[in-house]
């Protein structure tokens, strides 16, 4: 979690948090959902690349300039969506970091007003970075 600045509110069904700047420029929202048991060894392949961007396609109709890839973050393999979109305060950036990992993909989800999204990649990319799905015993 990012240091001061930042507010937790709590999520939903397929939510679990969102994190929002308190300047109302940025926000980053986590969720959870059942994976598709044929992506369980096909994670570096394209199918997870092309599923999670049309997922994005379909989840965010008026999304723009959509950019899907496969990378290693940190040793970990997953798939970072980038897009624009219309926000509430007017055009938004985002980066979607998506993670298959036991019976579900988590994505997180970061965005910004797209004059600002500058402002916020580093943070954006130190949550991804630092991202687990592990469960605190």
């Amino acid at each position: 979690m990012p240091a001061a600045g930042w507010q937790v509110i709590s999520g939903g069904s397929m939510a679990l948090m969102t994190l929002a700047h308190d300047s109302g420029a940025a926000a980053m929202v986590v969720e959870r959902a059942p994976r598709d048991l044929k992506l369980s060894t096909i994670i570096s392949s394209e199918t997870f690349v092309v599923s999670e961007r049309d997922i994005v396609r379909s989840q965010q109709p008026e999304a723009e300039a959509i950019d899907a890839r496969a990378v290693t973050l940190e040793g970990r393999r997953l798939v970072i969506v980038n897009y624009s979109r219309p926000g509430v305060r007017g055009a938004e950036r985002a980066r979607q970091y998506s993670y298959a990992e036991g019976a579900g993909v988590y994505r997180l989800t970061c965005s910004a007003e797209a004059s600002r999204f500058a402002d916020f990649e580093p943070v954006f990319a130190q949550v991804a970075a630092t991202f687990d799905t592990e469960t605190p015993s």
